[in-house]
């Protein structure tokens, strides 16, 4: 039976959680930069898109009968170099994430006490208050990972609804005249699509949820096409809530906020939301913004953490393994959990002082190895499985491969586009 039921709307809420992070704050500066025409193509495609391909990821967990995620499957299927590669991919899809969360907290906790007059000027840039804006949490998280994730629970549907009411509160301020529509030429579309495109599939990806949502419906159903039909109509909800939470707050955002502001928040490496905060210095917005800001930020630095951590760990290992055999399996997760926390701390706080542009990594790393994994291995696994594609059966297959390409390569393309 496929009717649906409690569970199935919470695994779309966890579906939706997992999409909704830090990555929606900064996505406005870049769909501001690129114009209205790219994000209004990109609105258009992006449902269709997103669903395919994480669709794509269901099948090949409902196609393993054991209760795999996603990377012991690569494991158990592809051979040695190939698994390694997927390995590598998945961890990147971590690691650049924090890596540019690493560089955007350290500003938004600066903005925050900036705006509650707890200091005159943003501290981000010393080296001692991103030391402490990162070490904390991370600390905290290693000492006591139940209360961290406890919090990181406590934090989301607030977080989200404090969003959705941002969004609203800006209608009044929409104004067309925000929108640069005088200097739209065929170039600047296209150099804007390339650019636009790769920051929403990022903040859209809910990939890393899908593993667990199998895994529990294997475990508590029977009919395997009632599987089916739950977890595809779960991931379909969850794509149409998702785009639609996502394109109201950067519509709203691009409308009420001018151009030049948000220009000043690329260079400055803020989010939208800070933005907003100083640019509306009355009410609900100004107030909160900063909290809002952090908080997001904060609960996705946190969560991503986790994945990379995991990654690293293993990394970790085989790395010991091959410099002294045998010692690697005498290592402990908690004497792991240290040694990797340390070396992860250590370069996201070099990185956050020499301050990389947040939207740069994000285009120009984190969404192509997204892109990898969400539109490129599947193809790669069901080749690896069955020996071929049919084309006529899986032209949606060719069509995310060539996406899965334009995603890696478009953001520095557009990038030398628009500076040529």
């Amino acid at each position: 039976m496929s009717k649906f039921n409690r569970k199935d709307l919470e695994w779309v809420f966890v579906l939706f959680g997992t999409a909704i992070g830090a990555g929606i704050l900064f996505l406005p500066i870049q769909a501001a930069i690129s114009g209205i025409i790219p994000l209004i193509i990109v609105s258009i495609i992006v449902v269709p898109i997103i669903y395919i391909a994480e669709k794509n990821i269901g099948k090949i967990l409902l196609d393993e009968e054991k209760d795999y995620n996603i990377l012991q499957i690569f494991d158990s299927k592809f051979n040695k170099p190939l698994a390694i590669i997927s390995n590598i991919i998945y961890f990147l899809t971590c690691f650049t994430v924090i890596i540019a969360y690493a560089v955007s907290l350290p500003h938004e906790f600066g903005n925050a006490l900036v705006v509650y007059n707890v200091t005159e000027t943003n501290l981000s840039q010393v080296p001692w208050f991103s030391f402490l804006v990162l070490f904390v949490p991370i600390a905290v998280m290693i000492t006591s990972r139940k209360l961290m994730l406890s919090l990181m629970s406590f934090i989301i549907y607030p977080l989200i609804i404090s969003l959705l009411i941002i969004s609203c509160s800006l209608i009044p301020y929409w104004n067309i005249g925000n929108l640069d529509i005088k200097s739209i030429t065929l170039k600047s579309i296209l150099d804007g699509f390339l650019m636009v495109f790769p920051i929403l599939i990022f903040s859209m990806n809910f990939s890393q949820a899908i593993s667990q949502m199998s895994i529990y419906y294997k475990l508590n159903t029977n009919s395997q096409s009632t599987i089916k039909k739950k977890i595809n109509r779960n991931i379909f909800l969850g794509t149409l809530a998702i785009a639609f939470f996502t394109l109201f707050f950067i519509y709203s955002c691009v409308l009420a906020v001018d151009s030049a502001s948000i220009a000043d928040a690329a260079k400055e490496n803020i989010s939208a939301v800070a933005v907003i905060s100083s640019k509306f210095k009355i009410g609900f917005i100004h107030y909160l913004g900063p909290i809002i800001a952090v908080a997001a930020i904060l609960s996705s630095f946190l969560g991503v953490f986790l994945g990379t951590l995991e990654s690293f760990n293993e990394g970790l290992r085989q790395f010991i393994g091959i410099l002294k055999p045998g010692t690697h399996k005498k290592l402990t997760r908690h004497h792991l959990n240290i040694t990797s926390s340390i070396i992860i701390f250590v370069i996201l706080w070099g990185i956050a002082v020499f301050n990389l542009k947040i939207i740069l990594i994000l285009g120009t790393l984190t969404a192509p190895c997204i892109a990898a994994l969400i539109f490129l291995l599947p193809a790669v696994y069901q080749v690896y499985t069955t020996g071929k594609i049919n084309l006529k059966e899986n032209i949606s297959t060719y069509i995310l491969v060539l996406l899965g390409f334009l995603t890696i390569f478009g953001y520095a393309i557009g990038m030398y586009m628009a500076k040529h």
